[in-house]
């Protein structure tokens, strides 16, 4: 299991051991996504950040960000199988928020600060772009 930090809201930033990075825009929207809504079946992700292209072709595009997040981290941050999900061992501070914010712990919430995927544009990404407002 990788131990790392993603911040999502603000500057986006992925610690995972001693890099830090920025991640791709699209990586970062399946971070964001997976830490939100939890476990994703593979077709609904690819639908979602690659609309204009057929299935098979979303799906590999889908399947090679994947490889390049895990080669450039050094570690699996996204596990496969029948649906996708984030490592145990990934933080999100977006799903940190929202599960304080959902347990009434305003003042763990009051230290978050900064917008979901700010530092991304995604409208070009219509049915994305709704789900991040």
């Amino acid at each position: 299991m990788t131990a790392g930090h993603f911040s999502a809201l603000g500057k986006n930033v992925l610690r995972v051991g001693g890099t830090i990075g920025s991640p791709e825009r699209k990586t970062a929207a399946v971070l964001a996504y997976l830490a939100l809504e939890g476990p994703t079946g593979r077709s609904r992700l690819a639908g979602l950040l690659w609309p204009d292209s057929e299935e098979g072709t979303a799906r590999n595009n889908l399947s090679q960000l994947l490889r390049r997040l895990k080669a450039s981290t050094g570690g699996e941050l996204v596990r496969t199988g029948d649906a996708l999900r984030l490592s145990e061992g990934l933080e999100v501070d977006a799903a940190q928020l929202r599960a304080a914010v959902l347990s009434g712990r305003a003042e763990v919430a009051a230290g978050f600060s900064g917008e979901l995927l700010a530092a991304h544009d995604y409208d070009d990404l219509p049915e994305y772009s709704e789900w991040l407002w």
